[in-house]
């Protein structure tokens, strides 16, 4: 048995050959949802007046081994705006949203942090 490593989401075309026979099979390989990932605990801020766009941790595990995907390669993040229109600025509830790309697809938004009262 062996293990290909490297090969994206997406089709490719894999060929052995022993001496003059050959064998070609097409490997299908499907993008993983991020709605599966484990995302990171964010603590929770003391309002400054500064924006706190904190980031967390993404985490995919398949068949018992996690990987740690990687920002703007497996996924992008993007944070709600307060209801005043302070993008992570104002005291209230901020959610962090992942999106999928690259290897990775779908979205996931089920990580919150509190700005509290200075």
């Amino acid at each position: 048995m062996a293990t290909i490593k490297g090969i994206k989401a997406g089709t490719t075309t894999i060929t052995a050959r022993y001496g003059s026979l050959s064998s070609t099979v097409n490997l299908t390989v499907a993008q993983l949802d991020v709605k599966n990932a484990t995302i990171g605990a964010l603590s929770n801020q003391t309002y400054t007046g500064s924006a706190f766009k904190l980031k967390p941790t993404v985490t995919m595990t398949v068949g018992g081994v996690s990987t740690t995907l990687v920002e703007n390669t497996d996924y992008t993040l993007s944070w709600n705006s307060n209801s005043d229109g302070t993008a992570c600025t104002a005291v209230g509830t901020i959610t962090v949203t992942v999106k999928g790309q690259g290897n990775y697809k779908g979205t996931n938004s089920t990580r919150t942090y509190q700005i509290a009262s200075a």
